[in-house]
């Protein structure tokens, strides 16, 4: 509680104090009522006493809500992965994505904390029905970051009454009792993509070769992490609609065509304007490449679509349990992370048609092959690498090429190369 900063408000400090003892003394001795009191002790003394009741229930009930969104809070910060300014994939934040990282730092830390315990504490504000506590902004939350203290209202007062004249402060902190510290996050994402990025995605079509080495990363530092550092998992989408929009996301962007993708169905009356405008420019997507999507389980003539999709989403459990609105939650760090392709697309199969006396190259099962390098030599001679024929990817695995050369009198090399620039030789991979 802090009187207006002058020579009255001092002395109305010791008033406060002396009027309260001697209000509580009489209003005892005189059985309570309040007429006798008041002339006891003044009106003016006695009206400074209620003020200052008023002002003491104002500051109990803003300590409360503190309190109460303290965890609140902090919960929603980690479980939004920071609301990190690399985008989204479903309900998960990157922290690293396909062109840059967004890993925490003191200033996106105080930042971030400080807005969403802003839209934590507002409703708490207005709720409050004997004076009108104006809602906060950023402006008035501070996080520092070294005391891991939040400060609230550092320079707002509320006037109680105006005669007497008597105001409060508004200002008050709290303490996290909390490791801000995510080096170990950081440090886990640079070390994953650096051993994966070689790996070539193919999770939908013959194999998970990409998923099992990230899972067998993350079983691996599970193993030899610290007591102190956080147990990383990996996670999906909590909600039935960040899934169903992640796989119709993911099916419009596949480079095939003609094919299907299997997904759930979900209530569509709960999608939010924002969502079915993506939707919309998704069908677009989907008409356009002649894609279907169908249920799970439905057979169909058409080829599955291949997804092209290297983004990975965890959780990391950093062992710390609090109550959230009467129930016990953990604190997770959601995080979502690209990993960055330098992998080269699986060979094609190269086969020979006798019949037709030509190559005929099937399709790579990998999903971003942009084209096919044909290298040609003559019999009995070295392969001439000077020069290529380039042929486009087919729309689908399916599709077989026939490459117009005699198998008698030239001998080929097909090499893949996908859009990132990596390419996939006989002798290994590389760039193109």
């Amino acid at each position: 509680m802090r009187l207006i900063k002058n020579r009255k408000g001092v002395l109305s400090f010791f008033l406060v104090v002396m009027a309260t003892f001697l209000f509580a003394y009489a209003y005892f001795k005189l059985g309570g009522a309040i007429g006798p009191v008041t002339k006891l002790v003044g009106s003016n003394e006695f009206d400074l006493v209620q003020q200052y009741e008023k002002g003491e229930a104002v500051r109990m009930y803003i300590d409360l809500a503190l309190q109460n969104n303290k965890w609140n809070a902090l919960f929603l910060f980690e479980e939004n992965g920071h609301f990190a300014d690399c985008g989204q994939n479903g309900e998960f934040y990157y922290w690293k994505n396909r062109n840059s990282t967004c890993y925490p730092d003191s200033n996106s830390i105080s930042k971030g904390l400080s807005n969403i315990f802003v839209r934590q504490m507002n409703p708490f504000l207005s709720n409050y029905k004997e004076f009108e506590i104006k809602n906060i902004t950023i402006a008035d939350v501070e996080f520092d970051l070294g005391s891991k203290k939040l400060i609230t209202f550092p320079f707002k007062t509320l006037k109680i009454s105006e005669k007497p004249r008597y105001e409060i402060s508004l200002g008050s902190s709290i303490v996290y009792d909390y490791d801000f510290d995510y080096d170990v996050i950081e440090r886990f994402i640079a070390n994953l993509s650096s051993e994966c990025k070689e790996k070539e995605d193919m999770n939908v079509i013959d194999g998970t070769q990409l998923t099992d080495y990230v899972s067998s990363f993350v079983n691996k530092y599970n193993q030899q992490r610290q007591a102190n550092q956080p147990e990383i998992l990996m996670c999906e989408n909590a909600t039935p609609i960040d899934s169903y929009l992640e796989t119709y996301r993911l099916c419009a962007e596949s480079l095939d065509k003609d094919c299907y993708c299997s997904i759930n169905a979900i209530n569509k009356s709960k999608l939010t304007s924002e969502q079915n405008s993506k939707i919309i420019n998704w069908d677009n997507e989907l008409q356009a490449g002649n894609k279907y999507l169908v249920k799970p389980g439905m057979t169909s003539q058409l080829q599955e679509c291949r997804l092209n999709d290297r983004t990975f989403k965890f959780c990391a459990d950093w062992n710390k349990t609090v109550i959230i609105d009467g129930r016990t939650e953990k604190i997770k760090t959601k995080f979502a992370v690209y990993i960055d392709d330098e992998s080269a697309p699986a060979m094609p199969n190269v086969l020979i048609d006798s019949k037709v006396k030509k190559y005929k190259i099937e399709a790579s099962v990998s999903p971003d092959v942009k084209e096919y390098r044909v290298y040609i030599g003559k019999t009995k001679l070295p392969i001439d690498r000077s020069h290529y024929v380039t042929i486009p990817r087919r729309k689908n695995i399916k599709d077989s090429i026939y490459f117009d050369r005699d198998p008698s009198q030239y001998n080929i090399e097909v090499v893949p190369a996908d859009f990132d620039g990596n390419c996939r030789y006989k002798l290994g991979a590389s760039t193109c």
